[in-house]
Order: structure tokens, then sequence, then C-alpha cells
């Protein structure tokens, strides 16, 4: 065959999986671009944090005044209840707490402003040293009194491979359920309708998710034991956390599955497994703090459950929190699990009513 014949043969197979051809060369590299809108800075300009005062003589002008100091590198809150903001310090709904002394604007006084973060958060670490310098040289330079900053560390000091380790395995977790599940979907797709004689599709699916599920469970095992291996301080392992990344898995699988499905397992159906996967990481701000980037990848990330299931089982692997702390997190991510799961059951409908 001539080069011409070659590539008219080309162009023939191309026509014929011209959906496939317009994800993988238009929509693919559009959605990337598309990516490049959520990074503007590379500092945490947009990243909360909470104001509060140190007893009941703090002014709101003395709030005010250091609430605008802080507006430029982070996204400041007012919160009047100090135990509800380093509960929100626990939770990483908020990456520093800045304590607000009196006398802010008296003459001769010397205050200091207390900036308390959380060890088990490593990479908000530099930036807090950035909040502390602003507030101890912005302020002492505008203000009659004599003001300083003391950072003050809440927790042990996670090293950044010990912080990391969870986003890894959360990660792990994603290709499980992005790339292995939907590629053994595939791979056994001609039998589907044989089966269906003996049983139903949907108890072929929740078998597959059931055992890949026990699989996740022992990888989670497998990177939870490398990790000690390495000597890292991690807590024990604790339900929760590895409830966070199944109610993860099973919500991410049974949308992918959801996909292969919709697509009749072709290669479409798997790129789209895989693009949706590579957004997901930057979108969920796994190991970034919300506001890092961008307003934008901030409102992305506190929309995302992703992101919410990752806080839930990074904390319960590296800091010492109440059990309850999360109660809350964790019933949104049960209920959007099992939103996944009705998606995958009327996919699975759609695929026996059109096959």
């Amino acid at each position: 065959m001539s080069l011409r014949s070659l590539l008219r043969k080309e162009r023939d197979w191309s026509r014929h999986r011209w959906a496939t051809v317009a994800v993988v060369f238009l929509l693919v590299p559009a959605v990337f671009a598309t990516g490049t809108m959520f990074f503007e800075h590379t500092v945490p300009e947009n990243s909360p944090v909470a104001i509060v005062p140190e007893n009941d003589s703090v002014s709101d002008d003395d709030l005010a005044i250091v609430r605008g100091s802080l507006t430029l590198i982070s996204d400041p809150t007012v919160v009047r209840d100090s135990d509800r903001a380093f509960r929100q310090l626990d939770r990483e709904e908020t990456y520093a707490v800045v304590e607000v002394p009196p006398n802010l604007t008296s003459e001769n006084a010397t205050v200091t402003i207390d900036v308390y973060i959380h060890g088990g958060v490593t990479i908000y670490r530099l930036p807090s040293r950035a909040i502390t310098t602003v507030l101890s040289t912005q302020l002492d330079s505008a203000l009659p009194a004599d003001v300083r900053a003391e950072r003050t560390v809440v927790g042990a000091d996670t090293p950044l491979s010990e912080y990391l380790l969870p986003t890894f395995l959360m990660i792990a977790t994603m290709l499980v359920a992005f790339t292995y599940l939907p590629y053994t979907l595939a791979a056994e797709s001609s039998v589907y309708d044989r089966l269906r004689v003996k049983t139903s599709i949907a108890q072929v699916v929740a078998a597959k998710l059931l055992f890949v599920t026990g699989l996740v469970v022992v990888a989670l095992l497998a990177g939870y034991a490398t990790g000690l291996a390495y000597g890292y301080t991690l807590e024990p392992l604790s339900p929760v956390a590895v409830l966070a990344y199944l109610l993860s898995f099973v919500a991410l699988a049974s949308l992918s599955t959801a996909v292969m499905f919709l697509t009749e397992f072709s290669n479409l159906g798997r790129i789209i497994n895989v693009a949706v996967f590579f957004a997901l990481v930057p979108l969920s701000n796994l190991a970034y703090p919300a506001g890092f980037f961008s307003p934008l990848s901030k409102a992305v990330a506190r929309s995302n459950p992703l992101h919410y299931a990752m806080i839930v089982a990074r904390s319960h692997l590296l800091k010492d929190v109440r059990v309850g702390l999360f109660a809350d997190w964790l019933g949104w991510l049960v209920a959007w699990t099992a939103g996944c799961l009705v998606v995958l059951a009327l996919s699975i409908t759609y695929y026996e009513r059109t096959q």
C-alpha cells in the first residue's frame, strides 16, 4: 500500500471514531487550557485566616486594623469566638488564627499579636511566616504602640514527606477508580449480555465494586505500613480515615463506571475518565490550602466533596483529632456517594434498555 492509501485509511478510521478524536484533540486541550485560569499567583493570597480578639477589651477598630493589614496576603475574617476559630483551624476551614490584643492604638504600649498555625498543615508553614512579618513591620510602623507578632505552632510539626503521604494515598485511590476499574470493565464487556441470562448487570457491577474496594483497603494498609517503615509519625490507623478514602473511591468509581456504560465501554469512555482524573487532582486542592492559587480555585475546592474527604483523611492520619470533629462532613460524603451510586444505577438501566 502506498503512503496515500495508508493516510486515507487513517482518515477513514478517524471518521468512524470522530467522538474519540474530538475529545482527545479538541476537548482535552481546551479543558487543560481552561485549567490555567485557576492559577493566578504562587502565594496563598486568598487562603482564609481567622482574626479573634484576645479579650473583651479589644475594640472593633483594633480588629479592623489587623484585618486590613492582612487583606493583601490572605482572606481574613473576624471570628468573635476563639473556640470556634480554633475548631476551624483543626478542620482546615482556616489556616491561621490571629489573636489581637487590646491597646493597639495606645501611646507607649507594647503589644504582642499571636499567630497560631497547625503543625499538621506543613504546606502553610512558610506563608505563615510572611503573615507574621507583615503584622510586625506594617503595624509597628503605622501605629503608635510597639507592635510585635509571634508565630505559635499548634500540635507537632509534620515533615513534608509525612504531610504528602495521605495525599498520595488519595491519588492512588483515584487512579484505581478512573483507570484500573474502567479498563477491567471494558475488557469484560463482551460477556455482559451473556451474564444477563443468569444474573443482572447490576449484580455483576456490585460484585466488581465490592472486590476492588477490598483491594483499595489492601492498598491503603500497604501505604500506611510503608509510612511507618520509613519512620513517619502517623496516628493509629483510624476507621474514619479509611472511611473517607473508601467513600471517595466508591463515589468516583461509580461515576467512572457510569461513564463506561454510557459510552458503551469504548475508548472514549476511558479517555474521559483519565481526563476527569487529571482535572480533579488540582481542582480538589488535595495538598495545597484552599485559596493558595486564586479565588476561583478556592471556590471550586470548597464545593468539591473530594477536598473535604482529603482533609478528613489527612487530619486523622497526621493529627490527634476528636472522632466527631468531621461528623457533618462525613454525612455529606455519605450523601454524595449515595448520589453517585444512583447515577451508576441509572446508567446501567440506560445500557440495558439500549442494548
